[in-house]
């Protein structure tokens, strides 16, 4: 099961987004982690374009395809607090924000 801080879940759209991301199991959620590190390189880049890279292959594949992109965002930044990516800029926004394979 998917946890959400109470400021994750305030980006939400529906209260039926919340519910489809709260019902993910560890292993869906390593899946779409997975995804999101095989997209990263060591040149910083959109998280936004990490995300779109990553939702294609989840349409491609017919796998997770009602998670919403948000969830996806808010995996990015989990990443980078475990330190497997770096992040430049405000997490929070996609489209203003880049991260890159962490260097350690």
């Amino acid at each position: 099961m998917a946890d959400l801080a109470p400021e994750q879940s305030s980006r939400f759209e529906s209260q039926e987004d919340i519910d489809i991301v709260q019902a993910l199991s560890e292993s869906e959620v390593k899946l779409i982690d997975g995804w999101l590190m095989s997209f990263a390189t060591n040149n910083y880049q959109k998280v936004a374009m990490l995300v779109a890279k990553s939702l294609s292959l989840s349409h491609e594949n017919k796998l997770l395809t009602d998670v919403p992109d948000i969830y996806f965002g808010i995996r990015v930044e989990v990443l980078v607090d475990n330190q497997l990516l770096e992040g430049e800029g405000d997490l929070t926004k996609m489209r203003s924000s880049e991260v890159r394979l962490a260097s350690h």
